[in-house]
């Protein structure tokens, strides 16, 4: 579901089983990151979305994006939290990165952080190319992801000596790296 000004910015899913709803927070400035709409604290119904055929409060018609047809897909619910989790934490280090001079060495940070938290070798690719992508566009830079992720991982399970958690809060505030990698 989404309005004009804010494409795809609404999903639907059954879960099971039900889960809680969780908002996803930047530390610094409380911004809304992303957000699970699912039960309330008390277990009772959570909260409430506009839907289609309907106005939203800034005059813009609520819409279904073109190819779904209404009907929520099913899914298991620890897999939508742990990638709404992603998804935040990636959103949240996005809205911190670096700009200049240490971004290179933010990103070998965190593929270490990554491979000691024991993501996958795809995983983790993904996670840094998803960074990559909403901070610069060009191609070289995805390549460049890549080959930083491939060899911190093979560092790593080689038993070498990789960067962490200390290298990326030496360029990125503490408590967005604690949020980021929280639960």
């Amino acid at each position: 579901m989404a309005r004009h000004s804010k494409p795809f910015s609404h999903y639907l899913y059954r879960l099971d089983p039900p889960v809680q709803t969780q908002q996803f927070r930047d530390p610094l400035d409380h911004a809304t990151l992303i957000e699970l709409r699912g039960l309330s604290s008390d277990r009772s119904i959570g909260l409430q979305t506009v839907v289609p055929p309907s106005v939203h409060e800034s005059g813009e018609h609520v819409r279904f994006e073109q190819g779904f047809d209404g009907t929520p897909a099913n899914v298991n619910a620890a897999v939508l939290v742990s990638a709404v989790r992603k998804v935040a934490a990636a959103v949240l280090l996005v809205r911190h990165w670096p700009r200049k001079g240490s971004r290179h060495h933010a990103f070998l940070a965190l593929a270490g952080v990554l491979a000691r938290a024991g993501w996958t070798l795809n995983d983790a690719r993904a996670f840094h190319r998803a960074i990559y992508r909403c901070l610069w566009s060009a191609n070289a830079e995805l390549d460049a992801a890549d080959s930083e992720v491939q060899s911190t991982f093979e560092k790593h399970f080689a038993g070498a000596e990789i960067t962490g958690i200390p290298t990326l809060v030496g360029v990125i505030d503490k408590k967005v790296v604690e949020i980021a990698f929280a639960g």
